[in-house]
């Protein structure tokens, strides 16, 4: 679920089990649950469910618990890891972190008058200081980026169990019913990338919030909703970036969208595999083409891109297969090569066509479409099939930026 390991092979999973043994069953397990009740709505008690699903292999030596899910008179942080110190591993952007700034300075009260939320800031050598709010969220965050040993802390003070349910519950009340009122797809995905947020800041469990809220609930919430799930760069931005709105979209959009790509490149990963296993005499098979649709037509424009990088030169108008690709296949008889192509060509056309309709019935955000099909080496020297897609797309003003990647 996270973009930055998934070139390092066993070793991504490694890192994840060595501190925390039992950390990606639960993952998997998490994710396993939010696929079988992916139709109910989200409320605080499954919030719980999830973060319990994703801690009860791990051992109490390696991650804090709590008997009621819900951390319990305890606090809650992390470190404000700043993009421009650290590109990869910072997750705190120069408008994220002002955008924190003023959600403490605004946020309501304790009991006791305290604010929920506090900074925290750290020199080396000095003990630690809760930061004024009436400091400048700009110099503060200058502070950060040019002095290497001074650091910076985001709390959220302690809470009882049953406010933080509440809390959370009253989140989830708010995003279902602005959702209900949203009337396009931008407008959904911002008020999820809220959602999301919120949670994630509130820090409601004792440990493990990331995975609970930005990995798993993050992905629950895009596809109750009909978008595509996501693996991100790096999912401690949900924190970190901005959700202010800046031309047409926020820094945090343009993360979720990113990780939307992400999904879909890294997911056809099993098209590779399947196709490598299949023997050439299975794909006159009915039941294997079944299975080979399946994997494909979730995910079209990104598959023939793919599957062209893979096995297939487009050149004149003619299909070729390069010769170093048959026995990867194991595909040899011409007849099998052009039906393998037929279908494959076939069924990309169709799902275009299908995704163009989504567009125009607004089933589909404009930004997503886009984004697939502008960034992706799908073929542009077949005429015809690329003339279909041209036309299909042509009478749409708002996609024709997209089209240019065809052309």
């Amino acid at each position: 679920m996270e973009v930055t390991r998934q070139n390092e092979g066993p070793e991504a999973f490694h890192r994840g089990e060595r501190p925390e043994p039992g950390y990606m069953l639960g993952i998997r397990n998490a994710f396993d649950f939010i696929m079988r009740n992916i139709e109910k709505p989200l409320s605080a008690d499954m919030l719980a469910t999830i973060h319990d699903i994703c801690v009860q292999n791990i051992s109490e030596e390696n991650i804090e618990k709590s008997e009621t899910s819900f951390r319990d008179d305890a606090t809650a942080g992390y470190s404000i890891e700043l993009i421009e110190r650290d590109p990869r591993r910072g997750y705190f952007s120069k408008q994220g972190f002002i955008e924190l700034f003023n959600k403490i300075k605004n946020q309501e009260k304790t009991h006791d008058g305290k604010n929920r939320f506090f900074l925290e800031i750290s020199t080396k050598g000095e003990p630690p200081q809760e930061v004024e709010l009436t400091a400048d969220p700009e110099e503060l965050y200058k502070l950060l980026v040019d002095d290497e040993q001074t650091a910076i802390y985001f709390y959220s003070r302690r809470e009882k169990a049953n406010y933080l349910k509440e809390r959370v519950q009253q989140y989830i009340n708010d995003f279902y019913h602005n959702i209900a009122n949203a009337k396009t797809n931008d407008q959904k995905l911002d008020l999820i990338i809220l959602l999301v947020k919120d949670l994630e800041q509130l820090h409601p469990f004792p440990d493990a919030n990331g995975r609970t809220i930005s990995m798993i609930t993050l992905n629950k919430l895009l596809i109750e909703h009909g978008f595509s799930p996501v693996m991100l760069d790096n999912p401690n931005r949900i924190d970190g970036m901005s959700t202010h709105l800046s031309g047409e979209q926020s820094e945090l959009r343009e993360e979720i969208i990113r990780g939307m790509k992400n999904f879909n490149d890294y997911s056809l990963s099993d098209l590779r595999f399947f196709l490598q296993e299949l023997p050439a005499k299975d794909y006159k098979n009915k039941e294997k083409l079944n299975v080979l649709q399946d994997i494909i037509s979730n995910n079209p424009l990104t598959a023939m891109a793919q599957i062209s990088a893979i096995f297939q030169e487009i050149s004149k108008n003619k299909i070729s297969i390069k010769t170093n690709s048959l026995t990867f296949f194991g595909v040899k008889e011409k007849p099998e090569k052009k039906l393998i192509m037929q279908y494959l060509e076939g069924l990309y056309q169709e799902k275009v066509e299908e995704a163009v309709k989504e567009m125009h019935s607004n089933k589909m955000s404009e930004q997503v479409f886009n984004e697939i099909v502008s960034n992706h080496a799908i073929p542009k020297n077949n005429p015809t099939l690329m003339s279909k897609i041209v036309e299909k797309l042509a009478d749409n003003q708002s996609l024709r930026m997209g089209t240019d990647a065809l052309i």
